[in-house]
């Protein structure tokens, strides 16, 4: 389905995908379905082609021109992406701008760009890849 569908269906009571653990181009947010993100809000911006998914906790994925997204009540996916920006608060730390931290994945081509203000792990830049789903949760 298309952004606009997607969004019809999150706003209306046809609505499927609640939350679930986040993976982005190959990359787990945490272990796999260690983490749930509940799914609070969907909106859309037309004009710049982003979509925004807000979470439980004011996490926050954006999504610049999604293609082909699947959302059943088991997963959802968005099979390709140009940017997808990945936004939460510190965990068990007050939610002030200080604790906001962000990963960053632009697609270019075959490769995946990656960015972070993440300062306590690194991720490996070799396990990006375009050939899986910009965006999965389950």
């Amino acid at each position: 389905m298309n952004t606009h569908e997607f969004l019809n269906r999150h706003n209306s009571s046809s609505r499927y995908f609640e939350g679930g653990s986040l993976c982005i181009w190959g990359n787990w947010f945490g272990r796999p379905m260690d983490n749930f993100h509940k799914l609070d809000a969907v909106s859309f911006d037309k004009e710049l082609n982003k979509l925004t998914l807000s979470f439980d906790n004011k996490e926050r994925l954006t999504v610049w021109n999604a293609e082909n997204i699947t959302d059943t009540k088991g997963y959802f996916q968005i099979d390709k992406a140009d940017k997808v920006l990945w936004e939460w608060y510190y965990y068990e730390k007050p939610q002030t701008e200080e604790n906001i931290f962000f990963e960053e994945y632009e697609s270019i081509g075959d490769t995946i760009n990656f960015k972070t203000n993440v300062n306590w792990y690194k991720k490996s830049h070799i396990d990006l890849t375009s050939k899986k789903p910009a965006v999965f949760m389950a």
